[in-house]
């Protein structure tokens, strides 16, 4: 996988996407304040009802500006900091409304495509990729003459005129705005984001290399254990270590194990830490202290293949593979 960052601009303006404002209304949410200030006490804990950037309602003062959460205790506090001083009655309640938006300006969107994916952070909508945006409402849908009317649109990458810094005859930092096919919340703003992309084709608009890779080759290394005790014609069988075992995948060899018809696989007892007793498929008679092997599963994977440079990029760059993608855990 091969990936860029840039830094989410803290300030959020008219060009931005907000559609999709998302409201938590519950008049169980009171306050606990009385007078001006911008620290808010709740019932409950802060954090369960209030994020930084929501608007914050629940009075005319509030209605008449713009009034946002700028911090929010943690753990089981229960107060929020507001961006102004506000009178706020004891017992009112309040609503909060958490602004997410498609599209983010950025420090640099140097080699940005659409479909590269963004990397999982804190603040991240998880399985989010690059993507233009379009907001759009159809008509006539029920005498078969519909009609798309399109209320905005954004692409996935606008440089808004900024000016590029060049090096050596080629763009190197290029401010702008991304987005992106899921919302974010406002809490990204501020943030480095990670943006990657999947394949040779990506790696060679991130980094500028074409590669080709031939002869892939994924290898897990077996796991090796030793039995704890005797087995005398059972199918339990105690063993010195479980790690990398996968019940209903991994197989068994060994001296004085019958493999007569098939290897005997792993029924039970694995995918845990530590010692302990796994159930094989058929019954074993083993002697205490033998080494058993398991192929099938295991906690090393060794990736092997060749790799050819068909074209240069300007500086060295780190592929990554994405082994979430390649192995399943347990």
């Amino acid at each position: 996988m091969a990936g860029v960052r840039a830094g989410i601009s803290g300030q959020i303006n008219n060009n931005i996407v907000t559609d999709g404002l998302v409201f938590y209304i519950d008049p169980a949410y009171k306050s606990s304040y009385t007078g001006t200030g911008t620290t808010v006490t709740t019932f409950v804990v802060a954090r369960t009802i209030a994020t930084v950037g929501d608007k914050v309602l629940g009075n005319d003062a509030l209605a008449a500006t713009d009034v946002t959460v700028t911090a929010v205790s943690g753990g089981s506090g229960k107060t929020f900091t507001i961006s102004e001083a506000i009178s706020i009655a004891d017992d009112l309640p309040l609503s909060f409304s958490n602004q997410k938006n498609h599209q983010w300006p950025v420090s640099n969107t140097v080699r940005f495509t659409a479909g590269m994916v963004l990397v999982a952070g804190t603040n991240v909508t998880q399985n989010t990729s690059l993507s233009s945006y379009s907001d759009t409402v159809s008509i006539f849908k029920e005498n078969c003459r519909e009609h798309i009317i399109v209320k905005n649109r954004a692409n996935v990458i606008d440089t808004k005129n900024q000016t590029p810094t060049v090096s050596k005859g080629e763009v190197t930092l290029q401010p702008g705005n991304i987005v992106f096919d899921k919302q974010q919340v406002l809490a990204l703003a501020g943030d480095t984001i990670k943006v990657g992309g999947y394949g040779t084709r990506k790696i060679k608009d991130v980094f500028g290399y074409g590669i080709k890779f031939t002869d892939l080759k994924l290898t897990l290394t077996p796991v090796t254990t030793t039995t704890t005790s005797a087995v005398q014609n059972s199918t339990s069988v105690a063993v010195a270590a479980r790690d990398g075992i996968l019940n209903g995948t991994s197989t068994v060899s060994g001296i004085g194990i019958d493999a007569s018809a098939v290897s005997p696989t792993v029924n039970s007892g694995a995918s845990a830490a530590g010692a302990g007793t796994i159930v094989l498929s058929a019954a074993q008679t083993l002697e205490n202290g033998i080494t058993l092997t398991f192929p099938g599963a295991g906690k090393t994977a060794t990736i092997t293949g060749n790799i050819e440079v068909l074209s240069p990029g300007s500086s060295n760059q780190t592929i990554r593979f994405d082994m979430e993608k390649l192995v399943a855990s347990a």
